[in-house]
This record gives C-alpha cells, sequence and structure tokens, in this order.
C-alpha cells in the first residue's frame, strides 16, 4: 500500500500521517458452504496515532483507494506462498479478479463442485432479475447462512476427498498437481514486455487518462511471473511500479483528498498535443466537420461514454474546440480510429 495512505483525520478538510495501522488478521481455510476456499480477513481498527500522540479516526477515503491493489497483491502473494510450499503451477491470471487456478485443478466441472456458495449467490442473483457489483454484495448477505462448527477437522478432509474422488481427482492426481511448480523472479525481457504494456494504449491509459501508483502496483500484480515467495512477490511488484514511474510515466496532477501523485504516458500525452496543435493550425479552415448522424453512430457504439465526453465530441465534430480540461479524454478517444 502507498505510504500515505495511513492517515488520519483532523478536521473536516485535515489529515496527518501516521506511524502505521493496527490490524488483526484472521486465516480461514474454508467458504461458509464448507468447500476449500482459504482466505484471509483483515479488522483494521479505525484510529491511528499522530505526531503529537493522538489517536484520532482514520482517512478511509485513503484506505480505500488502494483497496483493488491490495487485494490483487495479495493473490500474488498467495499464488507465490502456495508454489513455494506445495510446488503448484498457476494458470493464466484473470485480467479483472486477479486470481487464477490451479493448473490440473482447473476442470471447469471440479470447479463448480467446489463454488457452492458462488452457485447460491448465482440462484439468488437470477431469482431476482440482478447483476452487477453492489447486487452480488446483497446477495451474499441475504445468502449467508451462520458458520457451521460442528464438522470435525477430520470430517471435512474425509468429505473433501470423496468429492475430489467423485471427480475423478485422486491421491496420485494430487500428487502430479503438487509438482514441478516453482516460483522465480521475472527476466528482464518480461518485465520490460510488462512495462511496455502497461505503457502503450491498452494499458494503464486505455480506460482513463491518467492513473496512481497503485493502479501501477494493480496491473503489475497480476502480469508478473510467480515469485519465489511472498515477500518476493510484494517487493517484486513494488519494485517494478517504481521503475515504471520513472522511466514511463509523467507526474501531471496531484490528488490532494487522496495525498497521490497522478500521471500518464507520453504516449497519450504525445497525441494530446498533437490534437490540440492540429486543431490550433487549421481553426480558421473549417475542416473535420462530422455530419451529425455519424457522430451520433459513433457515440451508439461506445455505450461506456459520459454525457461531458459526448458533448465534448459533438462540438468538436462541429468545429468548437473544446477547453483544456477535456483534452486528456479526447486525446485517449483518439485511438477509437
Amino acid at each position: 500500500m502507498g505510504s500515505g495512505s495511513a492517515v488520519t483525520t483532523t478536521a473536516p478538510t485535515a489529515t496527518r500521517r501516521t506511524g502505521g495501522l493496527v490490524a488483526v488478521a484472521f486465516e480461514h481455510r474454508l467458504s461458509r458452504s464448507g468447500d476449500p476456499q482459504f482466505h484471509t480477513h483483515v479488522l483494521v481498527q479505525n484510529a491511528g496515532q499522530g505526531p503529537d500522540g493522538r489517536w484520532t479516526a482514520l482517512d478511509s477515503d485513503r484506505l480505500y483507494a488502494q483497496l483493488m491493489a491490495a487485494d490483487h497483491l495479495y493473490l500474488a502473494a498467495e499464488r507465490a506462498a502456495l508454489t513455494e510450499r506445495l510446488g503448484v503451477r498457476w494458470g493464466p491470471v484473470d485480467a479483472r479478479s486477479g486470481a487464477a487456478e490451479v493448473v490440473g485443478l482447473d476442470d471447469r466441472a471440479l470447479i463448480e463442485r467446489f463454488s457452492k456458495r458462488s452457485e447460491q449467490i448465482d440462484q439468488w442473483l437470477a431469482e431476482q432479475g440482478l447483476s452487477g457489483i453492489k447486487a452480488s454484495s446483497a446477495a451474499a448477505v441475504a445468502t449467508r447462512a451462520p458458520k457451521d462448527h460442528s464438522e470435525s477437522e477430520q470430517s471435512v478432509y474425509a468429505r473433501w476427498a470423496r468429492e475430489f474422488a467423485e471427480q475423478g481427482v485422486g491421491e496420485r492426481r494430487l500428487a502430479e498437481v503438487c509438482s514441478g511448480g516453482r516460483g522465480r523472479p521475472a527476466t528482464r525481457v518480461e518485465l520490460d514486455a510488462a512495462l511496455t504494456e502497461l505503457a502503450g494504449p491498452a494499458g494503464l491509459t486505455e480506460q482513463g487518462s491518467t492513473f496512481t501508483r497503485a493502479d501501477v502496483v494493480d496491473a503489475l500484480a497480476k502480469r508478473l511471473p510467480v515469485a519465489p515467495s511472498a515477500h518476493e512477490a510484494l517487493t517484486q511488484a513494488e519494485e517494478a511500479a517504481d521503475r515504471f514511474l520513472d522511466e514511463r510515466a509523467v507526474r501531471v496532477a496531484r490528488d490532494r483528498r487522496l495525498g497521490v501523485d497522478r500521471y500518464s504516458t507520453p504516449e497519450l500525452l504525445t497525441l494530446e498535443r498533437q490534437l490540440v496543435d492540429g486543431a490550433v493550425d487549421r481553426a480558421d479552415q473549417g475542416c473535420a466537420v462530422v455530419r451529425p448522424e455519424l457522430v451520433r453512430q459513433v457515440l451508439d457504439r461506445h455505450t461506456t461514454v459520459g454525457q461531458d465526453q459526448a458533448a465534448m465530441l459533438r462540438d468538436l465534430a462541429q468545429g468548437a474546440w473544446p477547453s483544456s480540461s477535456g483534452a486528456p479524454a479526447l486525446a485517449r478517444r483518439g485511438r477509437w480510429a
């Protein structure tokens, strides 16, 4: 997490850095449906000690700004730890969730057999006709049964063994799964390729004009190979993020509310500059005027465009150049062509 994420509030608009966080972690091995699901719950005390020794409430906005990066970094560290301990190997990392499946246990029928909790949530969503992140959170609460502590550890393992056997997975198959996996640092070629991808149009600026260091760590945690250990997974992503910001990014703003710098890429800034210069040079020529119906067709194909961006594009298509504040978004959209 960023060094500025642990701060306390001293007034409605004031913050101060703390000496760190007070938190406790609980490791769980089962889902509420009794399936194998190793995960960790971390409870953070809503207080921090400031330079004057006083304990005051944390600025939660700065913590939540690190949430996705912390989650995906945790998954990268977990993959490294399980590989180091069990010798497992991993399939591709999902670009959205940051998760990956163990090679040899990635059969869809097997995954569904041990995903009873997800099945409950999906069934509730289907019954309610809902979808999306908020609806999934509501479904998780609505279908959450009390934890069952009556089953012994030996009984849990025996039940899992039976369910594995029913899917054709026995001791020999598990022995094969838990062999041959070994973490390693990213090679120079792999690291360069990852940084180049992040700096390109399909990288960190694909969906936004700017990004933070946490966004870089998040992206790298999903792209770098499995590290030799959990600690090395963390340091590898952090060091690669710092290198990316030094070599491939340009600082463009400071988010004072979250206490972080915002960056963009030279590629996007160059595109923005070209658009601005081209428009200024030909402002009196009446060029680049587009028929309204064609603009409407383009916008219909890109439903995620905001109202302000759509209005800016319509004005531009009629020969009116937008304000400089809209240039980064316009430059990003200029990659449609």
